[in-house]
């Protein structure tokens, strides 16, 4: 009978243990809603080494996507456009000259508080230069530019950024892409 007893004693302590350390009340766990997933639209616009940059983004909760467009409004110097190609054997020296980059990334965000998001991206690029070439003359001096030949890369793409909630449904931040270069980015949010 004692045997009986100390075990119930012991399942009740147990019980009375676990009820009370796993217990979902208010004060342990909070009294949080379920809360809705997290959707925005982003655009932003940006300048670097590469010319000027674009893009536009969707988020879902904490992942998104962006397609980027770099390498227009850049400075190509004027060239010969009326005379034949330039020959391999002619090139005295060449300049390269990025002219189109297309990015696709995905993104990570990280929402730190209710105004302040940081978030990070890693993706893909295609990148197409123009390759610009001088000939030497008969007397030997650098001559004009001509179109020598288009070069397209491929690589990784990455960058990170802040986010900030200025209204209720409209954000504001600022990143870096190694193709786009420095960008400030307008977001909307919808819940």
């Amino acid at each position: 009978m004692k045997k009986i007893l100390n075990l119930l004693l012991l399942l009740s302590f147990v019980v009375v243990l676990s009820n009370s350390a796993f217990s979902q009340d208010d004060d342990y766990y909070g009294n949080y809603e379920e809360q809705a997933k997290i959707k925005q639209l982003f655009l932003d616009i940006g300048y670097g080494t590469n010319g000027t940059g674009a893009g536009i983004g969707f988020r879902y909760s904490f992942f998104g996507f962006g397609l980027n467009l770099s390498g227009f409004a850049k400075d190509i110097p004027n060239y010969n456009t009326l005379g034949p190609r330039i020959k391999p054997e002619e090139v005295a020296s060449t300049e390269k000259y990025p002219t189109i980059i297309l990015s696709l990334d995905g993104y990570l965000f990280y929402d730190i508080d209710d105004y302040f998001t940081v978030f990070g991206n890693i993706g893909f690029y295609t990148q197409a230069d123009s390759v610009l070439a001088r000939k030497r003359d008969s007397e030997n001096k650098l001559g004009d530019l001509y179109m020598y030949k288009t070069e397209t890369t491929s690589g990784f793409s990455f960058g990170g950024g802040l986010q900030y909630l200025i209204w209720d449904n409209v954000g504001l931040g600022a990143g870096f892409h190694n193709k786009k270069g420095f960008f400030a980015q307008v977001s909307y949010y919808w819940f």
